[in-house]
């Protein structure tokens, strides 16, 4: 989260990250109902729909297999990076979407793409 590109995180960029660190874990709890430390995609998509993030099957898919082990499970740590892309790409889409000129992407189509990076 260095919002300046200093190449450092300031205490009040930290103090950003950790709050949002802290409220991923929070919802992870929330959906690991079974608490067994991970999710399945359908606990996976149920968070999704919470943190307001709507996103079609196959982007759950990929999520899966991006941040989840072989059998698409997804620890709290992929959990973690997964929402703190989602929640960088979504922001960037909405920026860059803002009456911008050039190539015209649907958010899925985004999200697909920079899943990946």
């Amino acid at each position: 989260m260095d919002v300046n590109n200093s190449g450092h995180v300031s205490w009040p960029e930290f103090g950003h990250l950790w709050r949002k660190l802290t409220h991923y874990k929070d919802l992870f709890c929330q959906c690991d109902v079974e608490n067994l430390g991970f999710l399945q995609v359908t606990q996976l998509c149920n968070c999704l729909r919470a943190a307001d993030y709507p996103v079609t099957k196959p982007v759950r898919r990929l999520l899966c297999r991006r941040y989840g082990d072989t059998a698409g499970r997804v620890d709290l740590v992929g959990f973690t990076c997964c929402f703190l892309r989602m929640d960088f790409t979504m922001k960037t889409f909405n920026k860059l979407g803002k009456g911008a000129p050039g190539i015209s992407l649907s958010a899925d189509q985004w999200m697909i793409i920079s899943a990946y990076f």
